[in-house]
């Protein structure tokens, strides 16, 4: 894996400037088909991404307990509702994401919007069983939501058809959705990647977990997890999975001060709950949690999705032991 000793640097280029690249751009376009990612200059990880974002929401069958309403978010020309798709890059790849217990998809703004400023195209989804503490429903749900992405690239009318990649797909969650991540991975042959964010474990429930470490265990495809140096919820449950996962890059992120419940957005707040262990106070603000563990979400699926190596300086390079050495990382583990 190679890292460059510096991190990148984006010149914003002149309106003039970029109205002749817009239009060569085009040209090209009409003559070749569409521009492939690697040759669009790509924007740092610790920036937000230059596309807008366009939405649209469905219902969809899991095969599970019933129909889950998603969102699916896309790189598009201008923000909002069922805006006109940006070709940009000819084809973006998936990311579906799982959220956390008893909420859904308008609790992770922050990171789906991010990512999907980079050129992705995201798809999160409430539950049809807010309540379920099972890990499972999640997994059920992602490869679900995958089967439905790829179907929408061909689908009449649709506001992503014909710009999904369907050879490049990543799962993501947070909390309880964070293990569903790791176990789709681990279970679906159509995932390259996974993002798991402070993911669940309830020592409590052993046969479950148990089933749940086994899974993680069959993980071949790149993985990243993050956690909170003060999450109280889940705690250890980051280090224990990223020990389980062999026979691939894997990566381990610890932001300094973050806990549990910053990895929503900033209405998400931890209540009492029987059974549920209290989160501890946080060392940061919600805005920083947010930063950094979107600096390192979209660094390490730019690398592996997009190939963009880089960007290897943000995962375990230069920029990613100073931040290791400044405290805003308190842990950094990987294993190529």
């Amino acid at each position: 894996m190679t890292h460059p000793p510096d991190r990148p640097h984006r010149r914003r280029p002149r309106r003039t400037v970029g109205l002749l690249l817009s239009a060569i751009l085009a040209a090209l376009s009409l003559l070749f088909g569409a521009i492939p990612a690697n040759a669009v200059t790509p924007v740092p990880p610790t920036q937000p991404g230059t596309y807008k974002v366009g939405t649209y929401e469905f219902l969809y069958w899991t095969g599970g307990p019933g129909f889950q309403n998603a969102r699916v978010s896309y790189p598009a020309t201008s923000d909002g509702w069922l805006k006109p798709a940006d070709k940009t890059e000819g084809k973006y790849p998936i990311v579906v994401l799982a959220p956390a217990s008893w909420v859904g998809f308008d609790y992770f703004d922050w990171a789906i919007g991010y990512l999907t400023s980079h050129g992705y195209i995201v798809l999160s989804y409430y539950p049809p069983n807010l309540l379920s503490t099972d890990p499972y429903m999640h997994t059920k749900n992602i490869k679900a939501g995958i089967t439905r992405l790829i179907s929408e690239n061909g689908a009449w009318g649709s506001p992503v058809k014909g710009i999904v990649d369907t050879g490049r797909i990543a799962a993501a969650g947070v909390s309880l959705g964070g293990a569903g991540a790791l176990t789709a991975a681990a279970q679906d042959s159509r995932i390259d990647a996974v993002v798991a964010m402070t993911p669940g474990y309830d020592p409590a429930d052993p046969d479950l977990y148990n089933r749940v470490e086994a899974d993680v265990r069959n993980i071949r495809v790149p993985t990243l997890i993050e956690s909170g140096q003060n999450d109280c919820i889940s705690p250890g449950a980051g280090k224990r999975y990223y020990d389980d996962v062999s026979g691939t890059y894997k990566q381990y992120v610890e932001i300094g001060g973050a806990n549990h419940v910053q990895f929503l957005d900033d209405q998400g707040v931890s209540v009492p709950i029987p059974g549920v262990p209290e989160d501890c106070d946080p060392g940061v603000s919600y805005d920083s949690q947010h930063y950094t563990g979107n600096v390192y979400a979209t660094a390490f699926l730019e690398y592996f999705l997009k190939g963009r190596t880089q960007f290897g300086t943000y995962l375990n390079g230069a920029y990613a032991q100073a931040d290791r050495a400044s405290g805003v990382l308190s842990d950094l583990l990987f294993q190529p």
